[in-house]
């Protein structure tokens, strides 16, 4: 998989970004945890589609609240994986032996982060679910929506900064 002419070099990410990301890990085993303890008190239909506002606006069995703590556990651990292969990535330039660290610094640091911010979201959309589900009433998804917009536009400004300054 490793890019032609591009150089395969071990990036050790930053202990900020492992503990994000790690972070988002335990988010959603905390979340799937949360959905195996509180399932038998579900009601039998859940909020599965939310209006602007917040507000459910369409209903699914209760088992599919498993799904977004599984969906990303499995997108957690490949972006884990993927964040120890920098080589693999497609970069919007030429990497060449002499650029290729801080490149490579640059996207593991930007994988990992974005891990976090998926992860964390994830978990914090399980928990709300669960939460207007149980109490049938509304919510704050709406917030959801726009913190991860702000949070994912974050860290990819970020990214395009610190790329930015490498020659």
């Amino acid at each position: 998989m490793q890019k032609k002419n591009q150089p395969k070099l071990d990036i050790e990410p930053r202990p900020i970004e492992v503990g994000l990301s790690w972070l988002g890990g335990v988010a959603l085993f905390a979340a799937l945890a949360y959905c195996l303890h509180l399932y038998p008190e579900l009601p039998d239909r859940i909020a599965t589609k939310f209006k602007i506002d917040g507000s459910p606006r369409s209903y699914s069995g209760k088992q599919v609240i498993f799904a977004l703590p599984i969906i990303g556990i499995l997108t957690w651990a490949l972006l884990q994986y993927l964040s120890r292969h920098p080589h693999w990535y497609n970069y919007p330039f030429k990497i060449t032996p002499d650029n290729a660290r801080p490149h490579y610094e640059a996207g593991v640091s930007m994988m990992l982060q974005l891990n976090a911010v998926m992860s964390i979201l994830f978990a914090l959309i399980t928990y709300e679910t669960i939460h207007i589900s149980m109490c049938e009433c509304p919510g704050t998804m709406s917030y959801l929506g726009v913190m991860t917009m702000v949070a994912s536009a974050a860290v990819l400004g970020l990214y395009a900064y610190r790329v930015s300054a490498i020659k």
